[in-house]
């Protein structure tokens, strides 16, 4: 009888600890499924957010070398003012002016080159020539917007025809607006980049209550409703995602109308998978918010993902295999429980660290591929039609090809050097060095740039005092610090440099009285996988990877890095040697 209730007992325990360990286990994977999740929903937002960005860029040299020119103003400033015969002239030489760079244009992926007056009157739509005269006031919050505020406006927007991701600019001529210009590209170009990142199919909806309420009745043919999403449409002539084979459509219908579509109904970005008998999609769901902010299209991405379907195996694998031990594992428990543990915090470092790299290669692909799109852009134009502009266009050209190749550049060295740094390869011979010559000589070489923005460098060191240091690691530092110092001071201001020497250490300071940063910007300066910079008081730009460097060189000082910011007060960047 005694050992009948031993073997109950046992029995028993082993199921407590196998349900124990299921529940455990089954928490443990859904955990890691929606941190994973999580993290692509990031990435494609980065995805969707860095596509807009690169046309936007594109846009801005498109209209200053094209648009934004004498003759067009010209011809465009006699319209506000002229009667309807005269208007109609200017109209048609205005479209056959610009009628080959549109068509150029087309060529890649724009859709609109559109003409207002300065009280919102459509004058002149390339797309559309015989349309004309009907004021978008009510309709075209980025028209209305830019003529109101003469500055440009950018964003997605639903318009009387179709919809676009529309950047509209004011035009001026002597000194007089004459009204603005709109250039807009459809989601075709966005869906063309966004399959040179990885995603292989994707779509775009519209909200159907603001394609009703917006778009000329004749122009609705344009859309059609949406299979998956009854509230939206979908371009009737878009390319089709074709990742949902029709064997597998009532399992996806299933997902999208009980999982997704109360997520969509609810305005809020999402991804989630479907696990099929061959492979496993993954399906991301963005919001792409209008000028107004309001949240009434979104881009569905769907692409497969092999890494989910290792962590369904795995779990599988893991879940039969447990069960199958958990005899044994009620013997070596404690031993099982710490090689556990140890094994999770690795593998949550390695999935932070997995995801850190991701975001930061994301972002510097982005800040590379910006500047080469462009210089892409413009040479192909080029190419094409070099023969149609003057030597002056041509030296404009030549000048943003010049910027754009520099910055790229640029970026390259920083890049090159950071990594130099975080792999030790950069040598490294401290020795004793005077402050105030150190400071001097950097600041030197950057007075040219003090001088432009009329900024003043101030030396406050001591003479005679010393930190044991690399002397290029130093200069380095310091060079970065002023660097930033100039680049966030307003004109006029000052840039103070000074030390204290305290018992065990020496705190070398550089103070600006600049534009200074929020509490939330201090926080992330440091983490690379947030790499960012923004542009100076003077438009300057910089790749973001400078501080990052400091602080390398610091802590391989053995000192640290401290930052004091207030937001429109300034900043104060303190280097902590070891005396």
């Amino acid at each position: 009888m005694k050992n009948k209730n031993t073997r109950i007992k046992i029995v028993a325990a082993v199921l407590v600890v196998e349900c124990l360990f299921y529940v455990l286990y089954f928490a443990h994977h859904q955990k890691q499924i929606d941190v994973y999740l999580k993290s692509r929903l990031e990435v494609s937002k980065t995805k969707v957010e860095s596509s807009i960005q690169e046309f936007e860029q594109g846009t801005d040299v498109v209209f200053k070398t094209l648009i934004d020119k004498k003759p067009v103003l010209e011809l465009f400033a006699q319209a506000s003012t002229a009667d309807t015969t005269d208007q109609k002239r200017v109209r048609a030489q205005l479209y056959q002016r610009l009628l080959p760079t549109y068509e150029d244009l087309v060529h890649f992926h724009y859709k609109q080159l559109h003409f207002y007056l300065p009280d919102n009157t459509s004058f002149l739509r390339f797309h559309r020539p015989e349309r004309y005269g009907d004021d978008l006031s009510e309709i075209r919050y980025s028209v209305k917007r830019t003529n109101e505020t003469q500055n440009p406006h950018s964003g997605f927007e639903e318009g009387r025809i179709i919809n676009g991701f529309r950047y509209v600019y004011p035009l001026f001529y002597a000194n007089r607006h004459i009204g603005s210009v709109e250039l807009s590209n459809s989601f075709e170009a966005i869906q063309e980049h966004l399959s040179t990142r990885g995603v292989m199919h994707s779509a775009f909806f519209v909200s159907k209550q603001e394609v009703q309420s917006s778009v000329f009745p004749s122009e609705q043919i344009n859309y059609q409703s949406s299979e998956f999403f009854d509230s939206y449409f979908v371009e009737s002539n878009a390319r089709k995602p074709d990742c949902f084979r029709p064997e597998h459509r009532h399992l996806i219908l299933s997902v999208l109308k009980t999982e997704v579509l109360p997520m969509i109904e609810l305005k809020r970005n999402y991804t989630t998978f479907i696990e099929l008998p061959d492979t496993t999609l993954l399906l991301s769901f963005v919001f792409v918010p209008d000028l107004m902010g309001r949240r009434i299209a979104f881009v569905a991405m769907c692409e497969t993902d092999v890494v989910l379907e290792q962590m369904q195996h795995n779990y599988l694998f893991n879940m039969f295999f447990g069960l199958l031990l958990l005899p044994l594992v009620v013997v070596f428990g404690s031993l099982y429980i710490e090689k556990y543990r140890s094994q999770k915090k690795m593998n949550q470092q390695l999935t932070q660290a997995n995801q850190d790299k991701d975001r930061f290669i994301s972002i510097l692909a982005h800040d590379l591929k910006s500047p080469f799109s462009s210089v892409v852009g413009m040479l192909e134009l080029l190419d094409t039609a070099s023969e149609e502009y003057d030597r002056d266009t041509v030296k404009q050209y030549i000048h943003v090809l010049y910027d754009s190749a520099k910055r790229s550049f640029n970026l390259l060295e920083d890049i090159l050097t950071w990594v130099k740094a975080g792999t030790d390869k950069i040598p490294f011979h401290p020795e004793l060095q005077p402050l105030d010559k150190v400071c001097s000589d950097v600041m030197s070489s950057l007075q040219s740039p003090a001088d432009r923005k009329q900024v003043q460098l101030v030396n406050e060191l001591e003479a005679g005092m010393l930190v044991k240091a690399d002397l290029n690691m130093l200069k380095t530092i310091l060079r970065n610090l002023l660097s930033n110092a100039i680049k966030y001071s307003r004109t006029e201001g000052t840039i103070r440099v000074y030390a204290q020497k305290q018992k065990h250490e020496v705190r070398l300071v550089v103070e600006d009285q600049g534009v200074g940063m929020d509490a939330s910007t201090v926080e992330t300066l440091f983490n690379p996988s947030l790499k960012a910079s923004s542009p100076g008081t003077s438009n300057e730009q910089g790749s973001g990877l400078g501080l990052l460097l400091c602080k390398e060189f610091v802590q391989r000082h053995g000192g640290r890095l401290e930052v004091e910011s207030e937001l429109g007060k300034g900043s104060r960047f303190t280097v902590v040697f070891v005396a």
